[in-house]
């Protein structure tokens, strides 16, 4: 045998001793194989030319039956589509999607899209009626949403038709914040980085403790020892950092203060000005807290700047309440501007800072909403910031109402919503619900309860055992009892796990419904209600009647309300609100009305035989309107917060309608110091009031919040994002199955990559990118292959939360590849969900987005006919698989002679060839 062999300038030489043996190859599988190829290429010509042939089974309609050869009064497009209910009707969208072929489902997005178009083109043309630019905007962008949902419910079969834009890849818009283990304080010093800071001067002590893993460190910072530790002197920014982190380390903790410019930054990076704070850089394995001795109450008023969609939530801060002369040291404008936002109560958090609950159209903190409204909550540091912000993810609308806070950082919410928050929720209309978080505001569990009318929780209260009770008001049945009146009041006790333990349903004849709740430490429920216009607490030992209970009428309040209750530690009852009553008596209000609303403030004791008696009532007056909306009792004084239109009692503001803070004593109710807070366009609220017995100006000189420090947040996108567990979306592959990709609790963004890449197999990737701190989720298909996303279910959607956009993603097809010849051609029609009427130049854009969208399902019409002209176009095109006709294209033609002539140099000398190995 041949044991090497040499090839030189194409002749085979043997070394000595070598020999020659003829071997005989068979070519005629390869000959077989070469016809197969050449059969196959001739059978795919011929199936593109009987395809195209036989696919067009739609007739073109007559031009003049052409929606878009209608002719259309502006004006009266204009009016039909500002006074329709919907565009799309669910009658127009069966009967499209019942027939068969694409243009009966082209026309009706056409139809209901020209409609929409006529709204921005009288926004363009400034034709909109006066005041109703707002409306129509709204209008406008429902309208998108019905087409967008209308046209993802359809089969097209002529085109890939893409509502939004073609996208090589789609990332998501909803970005997560990273951790970054740092804290900016507010500005500590503006001038010189390196002159003496004010607030540093004399005596300034506090103490930072570091909770570690296994083990807490504590050390006392006293700036009196700065000069004997370091040798400075001159208290500016960079002396007292290096003093700290000397004191720091030394205790073995790890986190560092450095000296920081405070601003926002220009278009550069840059931050502008000479205003300079700190910045504490921490570590993952330490939370930091501060405390110091001169720890003082301070209180927290919470309600709302300004009003529509110029509100916005408003927190403030206030100290020096204890001495009669209250100074707002931090303030804070919380929501999107143009979309309302309120905040309606607040509680303080036993790590520190305070909790607040609301309502809001925007985005707070880095979650947008989905519906109109939603519920948000969020917490605060006693510096004002925002530690972090959960919205509930209604789909369409949940307005937060009333929370509580237990001792051990238990946050519990209720409102109500008139969506489907949990797969099993109960009731009809608007339901109450109620949603438990745990100390870091992550979600553990939400219930949804109600009648098959609308219902909602008004307030919520944690008992001593961890179980939470509720009361609101319903127009319905809960319980097996009938419906008493117009609306009844409920009152409603869940286990720790939101399990019901009992339900209690009452009221008159006409509307009633439970304002407040507390749990006294007897472990009754004080329940204060408006029934039928009277002003009634009440105190339940249980779901059932008991000897204790006991009920109490302060009078009828003729059209008032119920704002504020509280249970001071000596157990008198305090109760708070307005009313139109002028008479009042020993016992509360008699006779007489007015035309404006008083507030007013009751003291109300409870002897240990169930007497209950007013102590004393102070009617909180003035001209126009007032009322008091919270309450706390601190020391002497109860601290109340409440609205007033140019006066609160004795108070007065020079601005329309403003928030008061104010004491009255204990003893008498005799109004004491008040201070006033306006907002924007000379209008603010209050809602609520909480103390904090832990402020201190001494954190407060250095710009650090009284207890923990909270330096990062759950990457959850079920916590971060509007989006609620068991929300959905679908993903196919080059028009494949739909997959559903599903949001479980506690899924992150990298956990949704596995999901979608077990759905994507090798078709794509998707992954996880990291920008500027942030992160977010990027799907991007391999070459030639086309990823659609679809919403999820109506209410159930996940793509939207994700701000990811529905439509397909695909690489632009590569010269060459058949891959490509096949597929249906793709129009986009470049929909936007973010159109807005705000300046001229937006109102053109809106405009030219939805006249481009117009051409796109005109064109989508044209594929659907074949339409000749665009035929011959594509036929023209040399690109492979271009050619639908009936000859072979030019490139596939010279492939079949090419194969053609090896076959017959194969074949020319018989049925095999002689090789010499």
């Amino acid at each position: 045998m041949i044991k090497s062999r040499l090839r030189v300038a194409g002749v085979l030489s043997l070394k000595d001793g070598e020999t020659m043996e003829p071997i005989n190859f068979d070519f005629s599988p390869l000959a077989g194989y070469y016809n197969a190829k050449i059969n196959l290429s001739l059978a795919s010509a011929q199936a593109r030319s009987v395809s195209s042939a036989q696919a067009s089974e739609e007739t073109a309609t007559s031009s003049s039956d052409l929606p878009w050869r209608q002719e259309v009064d502006p004006d009266d497009a204009l009016r039909k589509a500002l006074g329709a209910a919907s565009f799309l009707p669910d009658s127009v969208a069966r009967d499209a999607r019942d027939e068969r072929g694409d243009v009966p489902k082209i026309f009706a997005a056409y139809s209901a899209l020209a409609s929409i178009t006529a709204i921005a083109q009288a926004a363009k043309e400034d034709r909109l009626p006066v005041g109703q630019e707002s409306r129509a905007q709204k209008r406008m962008l429902e309208g998108i949403l019905e087409v967008k949902n209308f046209l993802a419910s359809v089969d097209i079969q002529k085109t890939i038709l893409i509502a939004g834009q073609r996208l090589s890849a789609a990332q998501s818009e909803a970005a997560i914040t990273r951790s970054s283990y740092e804290y900016n304080t507010k500005v500590l010093h503006s001038g010189e980085y390196d002159a003496e800071v004010a607030a540093f001067t004399g005596d300034k002590v506090f103490t930072v403790t570091a909770k570690k893993i296994n083990t807490t460190a504590s050390v006392t910072i006293d700036l009196a020892e700065m000069e004997a530790t370091t040798g400075k002197t001159v208290r500016n920014l960079d002396n007292v950092a290096e003093f700290i982190n000397f004191k720091l380390e030394e205790a073995g903790i790890r986190s560092t203060f450095v000296r920081e410019k405070i601003g926002t930054k220009d278009e550069n990076g840059v931050i502008q000005g000479d205003d300079f704070g700190f910045k504490i850089k921490g570590v993952s394995t330490e939370t930091l807290s501060f405390s110091a001795a001169d720890a003082a109450p301070a209180a927290i008023m919470v309600g709302q700047s300004g009003m529509g969609d110029n509100g916005g939530g408003q927190l403030s801060v206030w100290t020096g309440i204890d001495g009669g002369a209250p100074v707002m040291t931090n303030a804070a404008r919380l929501g999107e501007d143009g979309k309302e936002t309120s905040i309606a109560a607040t509680a303080v958090h036993p790590d520190g800072g305070y909790v607040v609950v609301g309502t809001t159209e925007g985005v707070i903190g880095e979650s947008g909403i989905r519906g109109e409204e939603d519920t948000f909550m969020a917490r605060y540091d006693s510096q004002g910031q925002m530690v972090w912000s959960r919205t509930l993810g209604a789909a369409t609308s949940a307005e937060g109402l009333a929370l509580a806070v237990s001792d051990d950082g238990k946050i519990a919410i209720t409102g109500k919503t008139s969506d489907e928050l949990i797969t099993n929720a109960i009731g009809g209309g608007d339901d109450t619900f109620v949603t438990m978080y745990d100390a870091d505001g992550i979600e553990q569990w939400t219930r949804q309860r109600g009648s098959t009318y609308d219902d909602q929780g008004n307030s919520i209260a944690f008992a001593a055992d961890g179980s939470l009770v509720i009361g609101g008001t319903t127009a319905g049945s809960m319980t097996e009892d009938l419906l008493t009146g117009g609306k009844d009041a409920f009152i409603e006790k869940l286990d720790a796990d939101g399990n019901q333990l009992w339900l209690r349903q009452f009221g008159t004849t006409e509307n009633d419904s439970v304002k407040e709740v507390k749990v006294a430490d007897d472990g009754s429920v004080i329940v204060a209600s408006i029934e039928n216009g009277e002003a009634i607490l009440r105190s339940y030992a249980g779901g059932t009647d008991d000897p204790t209970d006991w009920t109490y009428s302060l009078g009828n309040l003729n059209g008032g309300d119920i704002g504020a209750l509280e249970i001071a530690d000596d157990g008198t009852i305090y109760l708070g609100g307005s009313t139109r009553t002028t008479g009042t008596d020993a016992t509360g209000f008699t006779t007489g009305t007015q035309s404006d609303r008083d507030g007013f403030v009751a003291s109300i004791s409870v002897n240990g035989g169930g007497v209950v008696s007013t102590n004393w009532l102070q009617r909180i007056g003035g001209a126009d309107y007032q009322s008091v909306e919270g309450l706390k009792v601190s020391g002497s004084e109860v601290i109340i917060a409440g609205t007033g239109e140019g006066e609160f009692g004795t108070a007065t503001s020079d601005k329309d309608q403003s928030a008061f803070l104010s004491s009255l004593s204990v003893a008498d109710g005799t109004q004491g110091w008040s201070s006033s807070l306006s907002g924007r366009g000379g209008i603010s609220s209050a809602s609520d009031v909480v103390l904090s017995d832990s402020f201190s100006n001494t954190l407060d000189a250095f710009g650090l919040p009284d207890g923990d420090m909270i330096l990062a947040d759950t990457a959850a996108v079920t916590d971060r994002l509007s989006i609620r567990p068991g929300d959905h979306f679908y993903v196919s592959v080059d028009g494949g199955r739909d997959k559903k990709i599903t949001v479980e609790q506690g899924d992150n963004l990298r956990s949704l990559t596995f999901k979608l890449n077990a759905a994507l197999v090798l078709d794509g990737k998707a992954d996880v990118r990291r920008s500027n701190g942030s992160q977010s989720l990027k799907i991007t298909p391999n070459e030639g292959v086309q990823i659609e996303l679809k919403y999820g279910a109506e209410g159930r959607d996940a793509l939207a939360a994700l701000g990811l956009p529905t439509g397909v993603i695909m690489e632009k097809p590569i010269p060459g590849r058949d891959s490509v010849s096949d597929s249906p051609e793709i129009v986009a029609l470049g929909l936007l969900d973010n159109l807005n009427f705000d300046t001229k130049e937006s109102r053109d854009d809106a405009f030219d987005v939805l006249e481009g969208a117009l051409r796109g399902l005109r064109t989508a019409y044209r594929w659907a006919v074949d339409d000749p002209t665009l035929l011959s176009l594509r036929n023209n095109d040399q690109g492979p698989g271009r050619n639908s006709g009936g000859a072979p294209p030019a490139y596939l033609t010279a492939q079949i002679a090419n194969l053609q002539a090896g076959l017959q140099r194969l074949t020319a000398g018989g049925g095999g060839v002689n090789f010499f190995a």
